[in-house]
């Protein structure tokens, strides 16, 4: 007794493709959710600090004049070639903010750094830090920012400031004398005028 054979399964095209349509469907979330978890969990930091003294900065002079320059340095270690975006400030009970560099690049590797500052000639006489901020934009999720701050120093302004500018008005010296003998000159002339119409009359 012999059995017909089974008829073969017709596959449409969807039902054929099927793992490839989910796959083109599901890659796309896929990757977004790969990269959300890669550049906010794994990203390193772009700069690293000193061990010893993290985020500090060293001053060359503790004390200084406003309109004055100081050199502040600090180490750091640089893991990327990223552009970031620097800026100082002078901090006491506020920030003033003193620059802000867009294309500030610093070197990749480990080592010294340093930055000249002009200390403002309208800074009041204080206790101040200087700190020196940095921002790296590192992927559209994550943002790095890092501060270096250094140790109080003070401004001290030695040579006090000129006086507001005032009306002046120069006499020379002969001025009351020669004054003087001009009234009394006018004085003599008006008494001989009057004693020359008195008798003239």
């Amino acid at each position: 007794m012999t059995t017909a054979a089974a008829a073969p399964v017709k596959y449409t095209l969807l039902q054929k493709y099927r793992w490839l349509i989910w796959a083109i469907f599901l890659a796309p979330p896929a990757v977004v959710v790969g990269l959300t978890i890669y550049w906010a969990y794994f990203t390193q930091p772009i700069l690293w600090p000193d061990a010893k003294n993290p985020w500090m900065l060293e001053l060359s002079d503790y004390e200084v004049e406003p309109g004055e320059e100081v050199v502040a340095t600090f180490y750091s270690c640089k893991t990327d070639q990223a552009t970031g975006t620097w800026s100082r400030a002078l901090v006491d009970t506020v920030e003033w903010s003193l620059v802000t560099d867009q294309s500030s690049r610093l070197p990749l590797g480990c080592g010294w750094h340093a930055i000249v500052q002009r200390i403002p000639d309208a800074a009041p006489d204080g206790a101040y830090r200087l700190a020196i901020s940095a921002e790296y934009q590192v992927n559209p999720l994550v943002t790095q920012r890092y501060k270096f701050i250094s140790k109080l120093f003070t401004v001290k302004r030695v040579k006090p400031l000129p006086p507001l500018p005032q009306r002046i008005i120069i006499n020379p010296p002969w001025s009351s004398q020669r004054d003087k003998e001009l009234r009394d000159r006018i004085r003599r002339l008006e008494q001989w005028r009057y004693r020359t119409e008195g008798k003239s009359e």
